[in-house]
């Protein structure tokens, strides 16, 4: 699905989500970068990126064929069927749009049409703002939280969304992903994207930061 979105001065641009499906070593520096934008600690290297780029799923977000966003999730190895939302940012100018819902709306949708059955993602569980879209928006339920799961005060409360029940009736026309949507509210985060006004102190798998 695509979307259009004004911009400043009247333009206006075309975004829309489209999968990696080959393995492509150009895109590895716009993975870096992006990151490097969004986290105060860096989340990849060239190796790293690149593994995840081949061996996992990657969605970009493009407005105009630009990258502005990146996804990547991985596959539980414990449970085969389930995905994992490890990383998403968006880059800076292009947040507060309602772009990380229609991001993960599609990237969802994605899922929905192969035989991923859930997907899982963690959150500070402090970030109340992050946790109410999850639950009411996508439909994620609280599973628990893990004390210090990347060292003292670092928190995660890990949360996780059934899909199998959502294959029959998902239902992609909400207000974010219709054309000419208006500019949601700062309280419309996304996962693994940095606002201005957070901690400097955030982990690369603290994935519901907007």
């Amino acid at each position: 699905m695509k979307i259009s979105l004004s911009g400043t001065g009247g333009r206006t641009f075309e975004v829309s989500v489209a999968e990696v499906v080959e393995h492509d070593p150009t895109l590895i520096p716009a993975i870096i970068d992006l990151d490097l934008l969004t986290f105060s600690e860096p989340t990849w290297s060239r190796y790293t990126a690149g593994l995840l780029l081949r061996h996992g799923r990657t969605f970009l977000l493009q407005a105009d064929g630009a990258i502005i966003g990146t996804c990547q999730l991985l596959r539980s190895w414990s449970t085969p069927q389930e995905a994992v939302l490890f990383s998403m940012s968006i880059r800076p100018g292009w947040r507060g749009r309602g772009l990380g819902t229609f991001f993960l709306e599609e990237v969802i949708h994605t899922l929905l049409q192969g035989d991923i059955h859930s997907l899982v993602l963690e959150v500070d569980p402090e970030n109340e703002a992050a946790i109410k879209l999850y639950e009411q928006k996508f439909g994620f339920v609280r599973q628990k939280v893990c004390d210090q799961e990347y060292g003292p005060g670092q928190d995660r409360l890990h949360m996780r969304k059934t899909l199998e029940r959502d294959k029959s009736n998902y239902d992609r026309s909400t207000p974010s992903a219709t054309a000419g949507s208006s500019v949601q509210s700062e309280s419309d985060q996304v996962p693994h994207c940095r606002t201005d006004s957070e901690s400097d102190h955030i982990s690369p798998s603290d994935v519901a930061n907007a």
